[in-house]
């Protein structure tokens, strides 16, 4: 992304590149203001829906946001919850950011917050959360056109706050207005600065009732508009259609990091839930490491599966952080990663970085110099390090009902709950289930089908020496590599194949496998000196789908699935086919984490949930929601005939 060249007039912020400022200097809350909070009505808005979602072209130095969120925590109701979409082709840095709202104190407390989140300029959808609030901002940093034909939502507001059309031409073309007009729910109110004619007439063509009135300070007008009841067609193809629930209660089955994303995440929507876990203590699976790396995947091609975790690892971290912030004890270190390349990757991972729009604050390529004296080429990943995992479930989970030693048997539907059965003979119903385990998801019948395969490893606990002490940053490669904690490094990990009839069964670390890691990393690594006798390690197991993307959303009908795709078996578009296929009512799944799942978990758990409660607006991608949907499989058989 291009960070945007600021000139300051005095205190008020100028864009070089458009010859334009960011706001009124004489009064700049008012003009936001009377343009949009009035302009669009939102206060009206606020009275008539408890789900409000804002759309805004042009996020600058974030000020609407900022007036938005201020008006809508005076006048919000208990319980209400604010989305608001931003997009921003130019983002400014954070310092200028902060320089932009410093005098503006009647927000600075929304300010102070905003950038304690604020992120990189990275191209992609940024995540912000605040759930205390019931606050979230979605940044989308790509030019406006390409951000538009990536949203999957529609807007109760919309608020065009581009450069005058004569000075950023781009954010006023037709296709851009279509697109505005695509993503208005049906009495969506629209306002903006500019009351130039083809803007007042692009909008009108697509079915806003637009008027002139009376603009702010010297400006003499600006343009309000609200669009007509009619529908504009669906978002989704018909195979990601789900119907919204309003759940109140909700089973969340397994207490690892999936299970407890889940939870957290559903708790912030409102909704009471109850953990089961079959082990007697939480995170003892997977989740069950001392340390595990938060580690994007970098892909050479803009892959849907890179496009997710360049939005998911930053998401993660401020979780992380704001729950630090509230006083929970999680261990965690942001120390870096160095990806040590092999000969020629260099290039591969160069044009990763052009096509996927990463900053220098988050990523660089270059050489670094390993304890051992020797120099070689690194992807240097910034911004992230390792978790102790145990400590973040605990904290999400804290305000849960959490049942250990709870090894659910049966799990039924009798038309309105799911009736859930544990080994103990306890029994549990709610409208809404979410299984959230690794191959123990396999277990029941409906969600059998789901294409889950093994994938343990082994890790390995390292004396810290006088050499590898000097080890400041996390290394990855053909494996990994912490840094000292109370005297050891972390290494890891094997990845290893295992029957089937072992999938469920207690998996006893092997010596063996031990001693072939210690090897193969003494190898690449010979600085890192002896490893002490007998070595000692832990073994844990992974769930992986086919092409290592998680799970995440509604469990299909895979009887009515299969119905409804048997005409594309034989032939038929996708897109021909009618009506839309089954789900189960009120099951969901998050599974698959694979090797990634500390960096995956969280926005997977917030897509999960915006699948639950508001499938038509989507905190991620378009292409991403279809990437990680259960039923990918479903339709991929489908076209194998």
């Amino acid at each position: 992304m291009k960070k945007t060249q600021i000139d300051w007039l005095g205190q008020t912020p100028r864009s070089s590149q458009f010859d334009d400022i960011y706001f009124n200097p004489e009064d700049p809350l008012g003009e936001s203001r009377h343009v949009f909070i009035e302009g669009a009505a939102l206060e009206e808005q606020i009275r008539q829906h408890a789900r409000l979602f804002v759309g805004e072209t042009g996020f600058g130095t974030g000020l609407n946001f900022l007036l938005s969120w201020q008006h809508w925590r005076q006048r919000a109701r208990p319980g209400q919850r604010l989305r608001y979409y931003s997009i921003e082709a130019f983002p400014l840095s954070r310092n200028d950011l902060k320089k932009a709202l410093q005098p503006l104190d009647e927000i600075k407390e929304y300010s102070r917050k905003l950038l304690e989140q604020y992120p990189n300029p990275d191209a992609g959808f940024h995540l912000l959360n605040w759930p205390e609030e019931g606050v979230e901002l979605v940044l989308i940093f790509l030019p406006v056109e390409q951000a538009l034909a990536q949203l999957s939502a529609r807007m109760h507001c919309w608020y065009l706050d581009g450069f005058a059309p004569a000075k950023n031409p781009e954010m006023w073309q037709e296709p851009v207005l279509r697109a505005i007009a695509h993503h208005a729910l049906p009495g969506c109110t629209l306002a903006t600065f500019t009351a130039a004619g083809f803007v007042r007439r692009g909008l009108q063509t697509h079915g806003f009732d637009m008027r002139k009135q009376p603009g702010f300070g010297r400006k003499r007008d600006m343009l309000a508009g609200r669009r007509g009841a009619e529908g504009t067609g669906t978002l989704h193809p018909r195979w990601l259609w789900q119907a919204p629930l309003e759940p109140q209660k909700a089973i969340v089955i397994g207490a690892g990091i999936a299970g407890a994303q889940v939870a957290w995440h559903l708790r912030q929507a409102g909704c009471a839930v109850t953990v089961l876990e079959a082990e007697a203590d939480v995170a003892t699976q997977g989740s069950g490491n001392p340390r595990g790396l938060i580690s994007p995947a970098i892909h050479a091609d803009a892959s849907r599966a890179s496009r997710f975790f360049q939005q998911a690892y930053p998401y993660a971290w401020r979780q992380i952080h704001a729950l630090q912030r509230q006083g929970h004890a999680i261990e965690a270190e942001t120390c870096g990663i160095w990806r040590l390349l092999k000969a020629k990757e260099d290039l591969r991972f160069q044009q990763a970085l052009e096509n996927h729009g990463y900053s220098r604050e988050s990523l660089q390529l270059g050489p670094v110099t390993l304890p051992g004296g020797q120099t070689e080429t690194a992807l240097q990943i910034h911004n992230t390090g390792w978790v102790n995992p145990a400590s973040w479930v605990r904290a999400l989970l804290a305000g849960c009902k959490v049942e250990t030693g709870c090894k659910v048997e049966t799990l039924q539907y009798d038309g309105a709950l799911w009736q859930v059965r544990s080994a103990r003979g306890n029994h549990y119903s709610a409208p809404l289930v979410v299984v959230c385990q690794n191959l123990h998801s396999l277990q029941w019948p409906q969600t059998a089908w789901l294409p889950l395969r093994a994938r343990p490893g082994h890790l390995l606990h390292w004396p810290a020496r006088a050499q590898n002490r000097k080890l400041a940053t996390a290394l990855t490669g053909e494996h990994y590599l912490l840094p000292e904690k109370d005297g050891q490094l972390l290494a890891g990990s094997s990845f290893e194949h295992l029957p089937r009839e072992d999938w469920l069964n207690p998996l006893p670390v092997l010596p063996e496998a031990l001693e072939k890691l210690a090897e193969q990393l003494l190898k690449d690594w010979p600085w890192l000196g002896p490893a002490d006798r007998p070595l000692q390690g832990r073994r844990g197991m992974r769930a992986v789908s086919p092409d290592h993307l998680p799970l995440a959303g509604p469990v299909a009908d895979q009887t009515g699935w299969r119905h409804w795709l048997s005409p594309h078996a034989q032939g038929t578009p996708l897109s021909r086919l009618r009506g839309q296929p089954p789900n189960l009512p009120g099951l969901f799944v998050l599974s698959g984490l694979g090797a990634r799942g500390l960096a995956a978990a969280p926005l997977a758990a917030r897509l999960l949930v915006d699948w639950i409660y508001t499938p038509e607006q989507l905190s991620v991608p378009q292409a991403v929601a279809e990437a990680l949907h259960p039923a990918r499989y479903l339709l991929r058989q489908a076209r194998r005939g």
